[in-house]
């Protein structure tokens, strides 16, 4: 466990399942691949990233599946400041202003534990996981990527979730148009990149 330098509380990595060294391990798809070297590039002197490096310009080809996370109280809690079109088209939901402790369903509490796990760390975390979605598996990314604000605190998360080999329109819908991100997790893999 690394600890967090300035935080009051230590990273929560029970029920995570395996937290992997992910020196070697990035993300299996191309998408989030890209993204994590362009967060590798903006990184100065090994540092994390400030948040206004990535402007809706630079995050364009990313924008519908990419989620912007406030950290809350050095990780106690998280908001949504912003839930891309296609994650809100397969969550079934906008929760975009919503707390993540708000937030109903079976994922919650892992979202939230790998959500600290990146917070606390300072580094990014990717996650495989398969998921159960009305009779249907799916293969599931995410990244997460710890953002500063102004100062050398961790204030943000950029997340970015695909689906392996499909897109969100091709999902079968529980009954009430819920997808991949409302299911439950088959397996799940956790990996802390440097």
């Amino acid at each position: 466990m690394v600890a967090a330098a300035a935080l009051a509380i230590q990273p929560d990595t029970t029920e995570l399942g395996p937290v992997e060294d992910g020196r070697e391990a990035g993300p299996g798809d191309s998408r989030l691949d890209a993204l994590l070297d362009l967060y590798r590039r903006l990184r100065i002197r090994g540092s994390v990233p400030r948040k206004m490096l990535f402007d809706a310009f630079v995050l364009r080809p990313w924008l519908g599946n990419l989620a912007i996370v406030e950290v809350i109280a050095g990780g106690h809690d998280f908001r949504y400041r912003l839930f891309g079109t296609k994650l809100v088209a397969a969550a079934g939901q906008d929760v975009t202003g919503k707390l993540i402790s708000q937030i109903q369903g079976p994922k919650r509490d892992a979202i939230l534990r790998e959500y600290r796990l990146a917070a606390q760390t300072r580094k990014a975390v990717t996650v495989r996981a398969r998921s159960l979605v009305a009779q249907e598996e799916m293969q599931l990314e995410r990244l997460v990527l710890p953002l500063r604000g102004g100062g050398r605190t961790i204030d943000y998360l950029l997340v970015a979730i695909y689906l392996s080999g499909r897109d969100w329109d091709s999902v079968a819908r529980t009954e009430d148009g819920r997808a991949a991100l409302m299911g439950s997790f088959v397996e799940r893999e956790v990996f802390a990149l440097d």
